[in-house]
């Protein structure tokens, strides 16, 4: 949790301050769905994008979490 207004006491989740929902690396506090892994483990870590199934960066998008 977050207080924005450090003269007021309400709080809410950092994730909706910034807008991050998921973070492979670095794990922060602002982040919905975390990783176990750190920075350490960063090098072995190869990400890469299909950009010919992803829209351009800045498009809005809905992203759609079905829990089994």
């Amino acid at each position: 949790m977050r207080q924005p207004d450090p003269d007021k006491p309400a709080q809410m989740y950092a994730a909706d301050m910034t807008g991050t929902l998921i973070s492979i690396v670095p794990v922060t506090d602002e982040c919905v769905f975390q990783t176990n892994l750190t920075m350490k483990e960063e090098p072995l870590l190869k990400l890469e994008d299909n950009v010919d199934i992803l829209p351009p960066e800045g498009t809005s998008v809905e992203l759609v979490i079905h829990v089994k």
